[in-house]
């Protein structure tokens, strides 16, 4: 995968934020040769990823189980993910999370969101480019420290493979690699 070859070239350390923003870039630019439907990602898929979280200098790497749930919803569609992180290969933390996305004039969705927080604005677009569906989440809280996460998914011979960033204040503090297949939707779920 590229962002495995990227970790393997010799670059200077600093520059690694640059290297990964040209990547999602790259995948956001790249032109398609069939265009995925939205209806593509719908399903229930299971997989594995490994967190690399950069560290002053250094950087930990942490492997985790990651469950994704895309459906049609009559305002647009549901995105649930949940991802447990390992530690010493034993679950440590788990993170559920659920959107539900509305169709915009401009061919993207925005997901709205209501409820107590203590973000001041969040907001959320999912655009399609290729096979990849795009997610783009924008927090500010009320101190204007901004945080954004990105997940492309990308659909490859029946499996989904993701790539995540996740940037404070414009510094890259986290991205995560992973592979999940499409698996029987299971009777209960969490979303």
């Amino acid at each position: 995968m590229a962002l495995g070859r990227l970790r393997s070239a010799r670059y200077d350390p600093g520059m690694r934020p640059l290297f990964l923003v040209v990547i999602l870039l790259g995948v956001l630019a790249a032109p398609a040769v069939r265009a995925a439907k939205l209806s593509d990602f719908y399903g229930y898929w299971v997989g594995t990823g490994v967190a690399e979280t950069e560290v002053g200098e250094d950087s930990a790497r942490q492997q985790r189980d990651l469950e994704v749930i895309l459906r049609e919803h009559p305002r647009g569609f549901q995105l649930c993910w949940a991802t447990v992180r390992r530690t010493s290969g034993r679950p440590a933390r788990e993170t559920l999370s659920m959107f539900l996305f509305e169709p915009t004039d401009e061919g993207s969705w925005r997901a709205f969101f209501t409820g107590e927080s203590s973000a001041v604005r969040h907001t959320a677009w999912a655009v399609i480019k290729g096979d990849t569906l795009t997610v783009s989440s924008h927090v500010v809280d009320e101190a204007g420290n901004s945080e954004l996460q990105v997940y492309n998914r990308t659909l490859r011979k029946g499996a989904m493979e993701l790539l995540f960033a996740r940037f404070t204040n414009d510094e890259l503090q986290r991205t995560v690699q992973g592979n999940l297949r499409r698996r029987p939707a299971q009777a209960k779920n969490w979303c």
